[in-house]
């Protein structure tokens, strides 16, 4: 028993030791930390050094680039973000998170309201990049309205025409609200919205499925890639969702589709498949 204290002791006296040292350090931001894949030039090049560095060592530095204590940040789920959750991560020294594909700007503003009333930390908020105007099949439509009638109440025939919220509009609201992260998914922002984000000091994470997708990124200017795999719940931010299906990201990342050179079936480990070939980048 006194050996296992001894060892928790000089563990808490090594991470305290980690903590002194960053903050007397410049920060070095590494291009994976903690599934997170960064961008940062500063990262770029100092590639050598911050590969060398520890699981720990990157925590702290991710943690101090971004402002937090705990390398912990809410996932922005829409419909599952109300400020009181995301204000008790950032009190708790994570950081908190909108997902506001159903929020209107007027409800970006409150949001953002709310959760400065109740914390002083840090928050993301997230917006799904709008897709191209779908290809409308009336014949389509009303097979599956009868279908879905079938086994619930009938589906309005104006229910297709249904659309997403003016992305432009939200994306003033997040200028004024000025999070400390933007984050994507579904695609990349245009080149007008990147430029407003960097314009006003706002850290870009953008989702990405595979290398491919990561790369592009990159190119546009994402501070972080956040590596999605199959296994996350729901859905995955493709940005080709006719694709999405055939670019599994264990497949994608470690073969880029080589079905030859394929090692993943014999892995069942995708989030570390994952992870190996994002450090590709």
């Amino acid at each position: 028993m006194a050996v296992r204290w001894r060892n928790i002791a000089q563990a808490q006296r090594r991470t305290k030791l980690a903590w002194a040292n960053a903050a007397e350090n410049p920060p070095i931001i590494s291009r994976h930390e903690l599934g997170v894949t960064m961008a940062n030039p500063t990262a770029a090049m100092s590639g050598s050094i911050a590969s060398s560095l520890g699981a720990r060592e990157r925590a702290i530095q991710f943690c101090r680039r971004f402002g937090l204590r705990v390398p912990i940040l809410q996932a922005p789920m829409a419909g599952a973000c109300p400020a009181s959750l995301a204000s008790a991560v950032a009190n708790a020294s994570g950081m908190g998170g909108l997902g506001a594909l159903t929020t209107p700007p007027d409800g970006i503003a409150d949001w953002v309201r709310e959760f400065r009333d109740q914390s002083n930390g840090g928050f993301q908020i997230n917006l799904w990049v709008p897709d191209p105007p779908p290809a409308r099949d009336p014949e389509h439509e009303r097979e599956v309205r009868e279908f879905l009638g079938k086994w619930g109440p009938p589906v309005p025939a104006e229910a297709g025409d249904a659309g997403p919220l003016d992305f432009t509009a939200q994306y003033q609201a997040l200028l004024a609200a000025a999070p400390r992260v933007v984050s994507s998914i579904m695609g990349l922002f245009p080149e007008t919205f990147i430029a407003g984000i960097k314009a006003r000091g706002i850290a870009w994470f953008a989702c990405a499925t595979t290398l491919a997708e990561a790369r592009a990124a990159l190119a546009a200017g994402a501070d972080a890639i956040v590596a999605q795999g199959s296994e996350a719940g729901g859905h995955r931010g493709a940005f080709d969702a006719a694709a999405a299906e055939r670019q599994s990201v264990g497949c994608s990342l470690w073969c880029r589709g080589s079905r030859t050179n394929c090692r993943c079936r014999s892995s069942p480990r995708a989030g570390s498949v994952m992870r190996e070939g994002l450090l590709q980048l």
